[in-house]
């Protein structure tokens, strides 16, 4: 019995003992969350670290604030562009960084660091933590707000700093892009694509998350890559690439008039909308908000698809051919909706008045009466206007013909002869049913 006390005052001194320890450990941790164990930290950081250098593309000026990000993920070496946003802070995206370091204030000691371009020697710095990120699980990054990491440096670099931009990406068209080729930065000219159908709620530069395209000399979209404005000001961070399965999707539908390669297309991230780089007290817009669902993407992809817009030009162009004079009236066509298609498909409208009578009446004569009703037929080419996809994803429209399309109307010649006046009925002809459109009180041109 004696023995069983002691064994358990002995079991409690330790338990009491551990707990302490453990409290005193994690008060003597910072605010940085432990990196990944020691054990499992790569042999070849300290070579790396020493040994790193990044250029800058022959015959070009390389603004001193670009860096690459690098970091280990076990076997893994990962590289990103980065830009110096503050004396111990660069910026990059979200996405460079692996999927369990995805978490802020995540130690990265020994795991990371950043390599300023090379002017006259390497000039590299640790990195101490993910100072703060956002990201998103959707699968559709149009539905995501941004995508972007903070890396705290241990120490200060006595490099300048970029210039943030508070107004982001907002009134610009067209960016400069700096990126890394063959451990080289090279920039590129990009144009920023607004209300396309990849990405329909980026209608303006003021909002949070924005597509990038036709960027000269860009053989591979890369995540991270420093976007400036104008006077070298940095306005956005690029993300991940359009994904490949909607544009096969496209492709499978017959949608696309040209070959689109999916890395040509890449996400941007407005800093405009990343308030935690600025001072105190920055208050980002309203329209940086982008709480949005997967319905209403598919409905704004809907709309897109069925806009009139892109085929204002095509609709002026064979209205000269489909609304010519001929005998009888003056006809009237035009394109409406064509729910099943996502275009638009050819009707007629109201005619605009019946003209020389007196040429063509005896055709509607019975001996010395004038008919009262007559049918005629009025054909014309059954055009379709199709909404299809350019390589930057812009709608556009295609002309389908599909052989003739046969009108059958009725009229009043006497009415029209006499009292300078008639009605016109259209007959409609459809797979289940037939039906009449009257169009009123048609006159004498």
């Amino acid at each position: 019995m004696l023995s069983l006390r002691i064994f358990l005052a002995v079991l409690i001194t330790g338990v009491f003992c551990s707990c302490g320890k453990k409290i005193e450990d994690s008060q003597a941790k910072n605010d940085v969350r432990p990196s990944i164990p020691e054990e499992t930290i790569d042999v070849n950081f300290e070579r790396a670290f020493n040994n790193e250098t990044v250029f800058c593309k022959g015959g070009l000026y390389c603004p001193g604030y670009l860096a690459k990000f690098i970091i280990f993920d076990g076997k893994k070496k990962l590289e990103c562009p980065s830009v110096l946003i503050s004396s111990d802070r660069v910026l990059t995206s979200a996405s460079c960084i692996p999927k369990h370091l995805r978490v802020s204030n995540m130690g990265l000691m020994k795991k990371a660091f950043v390599s300023f371009v090379n002017y006259k020697k390497s000039y590299n710095i640790e990195a101490l933590k993910i100072e703060s990120l956002s990201y998103s699980r959707y699968i559709d990054p149009s539905l995501w707000k941004n995508d972007f990491a903070i890396i705290k440096l241990r120490q200060k670099s006595y490099r300048r700093t970029v210039y943030l931009n508070s107004l982001g990406t907002q009134n610009l068209k067209q960016v400069s892009k700096w990126y890394l080729k063959d451990n080289k930065f090279v920039r590129s000219s990009c144009d920023i694509l607004y209300n396309t159908y990849v990405n329909p709620f980026a209608d303006s530069g003021k909002r949070s998350f924005l597509l990038m395209g036709d960027c000269h000399d860009d053989e591979v979209g890369q995540k991270g890559s420093v976007i400036l404005g104008g006077r070298y000001s940095l306005v956005a961070v690029e993300s991940i690439q359009v994904r490949r399965f909607l544009v096969n999707n496209l492709k499978s539908k017959g949608l696309l008039t040209e070959e689109i390669k999916p890395y040509t297309l890449s996400y941007i991230s407005n800093i405009a909308c990343i308030p935690s780089i600025f001072k105190k007290g920055f208050i980002e817009s309203e329209q940086c908000e982008q709480l949005k669902t997967i319905y209403e993407l598919d409905r704004k992809r809907k709309e897109v698809r069925s806009m009139r817009k892109p085929h204002k030009e095509n609709i002026k162009k064979l209205m000269e051919e489909l609304n010519k004079s001929e005998k009888y009236f003056y006809w009237n066509f035009d394109f409406k909706k064509s729910y099943g298609r996502y275009g638009y498909k050819l009707y007629m409208k109201k005619p605009k008045c019946f003209f020389s009578i007196k040429s063509w009446i005896q055709e509607f004569k019975k001996g010395r009466k004038i008919l009262s009703t007559a049918h005629i037929s009025v054909k014309r080419k059954n055009y379709h206007l199709v909404t299809k996809f350019n390589k930057f994803l812009y709608p556009v429209s295609v002309i389908l013909e599909d052989g003739v399309k046969d009108f059958k109307v009725k009229f009043s010649p006497s009415n029209a002869y006499f009292r300078n006046i008639t009605d016109v009925k259209l007959k409609k002809f459809t797979d289940d049913y037939t039906y009449s459109i009257l169009f009123k009180d048609i006159s004498g041109c």
